[in-house]
């Protein structure tokens, strides 16, 4: 039996969920519902492009129970959802930034004049304004950086240490901060770029190669690249980060790269030249859109595969997946949902005239609708982050701390215990088990624990350490987002293992 107990991330989500609210008032959470073995609670909101009242709907386009506190102004853009807070950036044709609250359906101003603006891994939202300057706004308090963009942004990735990457229209990689001056990287040019979702590890596409730049390397091994036959025509890095979607353009195809070892996993060959790619949460599905036309090639991520092609007319919102294997987009004059685990793609949901507007997917239900046990007195982690890999888990942590031995005094004795770092979970074993390979293969003692319910992820492991302070130091030289663990020595299915 594996028993976890979870540190750092545990503590922090008992922490921030501390003085949040009733249960009875709070919306689905995502962990939790992750912690059950069921699927993460996901709506739709619809934002009226002109103007005025926002609704709430299902995955299969149902309208939800949820009621507006007013109207918005004419919309420019969705920016995307902090989860943690529960709200979704938006802003308006006037340049004001604002976060449309989800559980009480009102709007709060951030910023004026804003430009172009992005949500950073930790729910953080970072903005350019019509100066070029760039602010951060992290839980409501703003921080302007010390410089300014030299030139207008292409695309914007924050990192996890609160730095924004640049991609400068015509200059390339700039990085910025809040306490350190602007640094130009000449290595990395303007091109099709993707970032992993915590920034640590950012990809453009040139004539001849992939460039691979991580920012909180070793400087002299901050840069890596990737041989390639022509220019790339699109770049995405899947959830967990250790794979990078490349769409090539000289002999159209997708190719699917190893983080770590940079070797080719697998190729698809595509119908034509794709010129963007787009994932859901979960690594099931991919999305690539054709140089012309309004469709999009829809690709099984997992076996490596083009499955079909459906109608759809891309813009900055759509189209998008929304909950497990749903994909949302626009036909026509209307909205539709489009269920990708059954042949053919049937339309499951429809919204009449509802192509016009703004859609923004959002991990989160009414309370009214959240199940009981999604209900609970604690903040939803974003995807992705440690908080909501461990969420998986804490089901069978409070089951396996109230289990253990009896000593000879009769009081429970627990088996010794040894202290991981965990860097990755999912659902998808060959994954884990390729992700795993790759870390050993790196010189690293890696293992992939296997799921204890139903429901529950594979993580991958790396360890073990003699104390939760080697591990901690550990983590700081590993390059990549990890929390710390600990397991029983003997269920770890190789982690003890060279």
């Amino acid at each position: 039996m594996i028993r976890h107990t979870l540190l750092s991330a545990g503590l922090l989500l008992l922490a921030v969920g501390c003085g949040r609210g009733t249960p009875a008032a709070r919306g689905g959470d995502t962990a939790s519902a992750l912690a059950e073995g069921g699927t993460a609670p996901a709506s739709l909101l619809r934002l009226p492009r002109e103007g005025g009242a926002p609704r709430l709907y299902s995955p299969a386009l149902e309208p939800r129970d949820w009621q507006a506190g007013g109207k918005l102004p004419a919309l420019e853009a969705v920016i995307g959802p902090d989860a943690d807070q529960r709200v979704v950036f938006l802003t308006d044709r006037k340049r004001n930034l604002f976060a449309l609250e989800l559980e009480s359906g009102r709007t709060r101003a951030v910023l004026p004049q804003v430009t172009r603006a992005v949500v950073g891994p930790d729910g953080s939202v970072y903005a350019v304004d019509t100066g070029r300057a760039v602010t951060r706004v992290a839980r409501r308090t703003p921080t302007r950086y010390r410089d300014r963009l030299a030139a207008d942004p292409t695309a914007l990735y924050p990192t996890q240490d609160g730095d924004l990457l640049a991609i400068e229209r015509g200059r390339g990689l700039a990085i910025f901060g809040p306490d350190h001056p602007r640094q130009r990287v000449e290595e990395v040019p303007a091109g099709p770029s993707a970032a992993t979702q915590w920034g640590d590890l950012l990809a453009v596409g040139t004539d001849t190669a992939v460039i691979l730049f991580a920012p909180d390397a070793n400087p002299k091994q901050r840069l890596r690249s990737v041989d390639a036959d022509g220019p790339a025509g699109a770049l995405l890095f899947s959830p967990s980060g250790h794979r990078l979607y490349v769409a090539e353009t000289e002999a159209p195809a997708l190719r699917v790269i190893g983080r770590f070892d940079r070797d080719v996993v697998a190729t698809v060959k595509l119908p034509g030249r794709a010129v963007e790619l787009r994932g859901d949460r979960y690594g099931d599905w991919l999305l690539a859109r054709p140089e012309r036309g309004d469709s999009a090639w829809v690709i099984d991520a997992v076996d490596h595969r083009l499955v079909g092609t459906v109608p759809a007319r891309w813009g900055a919102d759509l189209p998008a997946f929304v909950g497990a294997g749903t994909l949302v987009t626009r036909q026509g004059a209307d909205l539709v949902a489009l269920d990708l685990s059954r042949r053919g793609f049937p339309v499951v949901g429809t919204v009449k005239d509802g192509a016009k507007d703004l859609w923004a997917p959002v991990s989160w239900v009414p309370a009214s609708e959240a199940p009981a046990l999604a209900r609970r007195d604690s903040a939803p982690p974003m995807a992705g982050t440690p908080a909501a890999d461990s969420a998986a888990a804490s089901r069978q942590v409070a089951a396996a701390d109230s289990e253990g031995d009896t000593g000879e005094d009769g009081g429970a004795r627990r088996p010794a215990e040894r202290v991981y770092l965990q860097v990755s979970s999912s659902q998808n074993p060959d994954w884990a088990k390729d992700l795993g390979d790759q870390l050993t293969k790196a010189g690293l003692r890696a293992a992939v624990l296997p799921p204890h319910a139903q429901g529950d992820p594979y993580r991958v492991v790396v360890g073990p350490y003699d104390s939760r302070e080697a591990a901690e130091a550990a983590s700081r030289q590993l390059g990549r987002p990890s929390f710390i663990i600990s397991a029983e020595p003997d269920s770890t299915s190789g982690a003890d293992r060279q």
